[in-house]
């Protein structure tokens, strides 16, 4: 049998995106413990995207606590930020449907399988060495780490 699993480093786009939606989702729910969203973040070249809904208003705004995480991923440069977040009373934002699969196991001591602990450390190796080894500097933030493990099939 075998298992792949992938990683991110720091400065991956997907990762700096979930980074973003968690800042903005942590301070409605700061301001209002009982708010509901479902925000969307989008990253290109020059452009950040969100988008979404939320059952409440963020007084201290959207663009400034996207630029503040973006700036937090690891990834570097200027973007500029389109916001398009609705917001809507009631159960609106709990339409989303989402849904998750994962399992933790004994074989290792994070209860990761163990193809996904491999991934996350190789990841962690290269966001370190690249930050600390002038030589490793031309890898650059983003970056996906896809571990292969091939178990070994016990005799009946």
């Amino acid at each position: 049998m075998s298992k792949i699993a992938q990683s991110l480093t720091q400065g991956h786009a997907d990762k700096a995106c979930d980074q973003i939606a968690d800042a903005i989702v942590d301070e409605l729910l700061r301001q209002d413990p009982n708010a509901i969203a479902d925000i969307r973040v989008s990253l290109s070249k020059d452009f950040l995207f969100v988008s979404g809904v939320a059952s409440a208003q963020i007084p201290s705004g959207i663009e400034s606590i996207a630029l503040r995480a973006f700036g937090q991923s690891g990834r570097s440069g200027t973007v500029q930020v389109f916001e398009n977040v609705e917001i809507v009373s009631g159960d609106g934002p709990r339409e989303a449907t989402c849904v998750v699969n994962g399992y933790a196991t004994s074989e290792t001591q994070s209860f990761l399988p163990p193809a996904l602990e491999y991934a996350h450390a190789v990841a962690r190796r290269i966001d370190e060495a690249r930050k600390v080894n002038p030589v490793m500097s031309w890898i650059g933030a983003h970056g996906a780490v896809q571990a292969h493990c091939c178990l070994a099939r016990p005799e009946l």
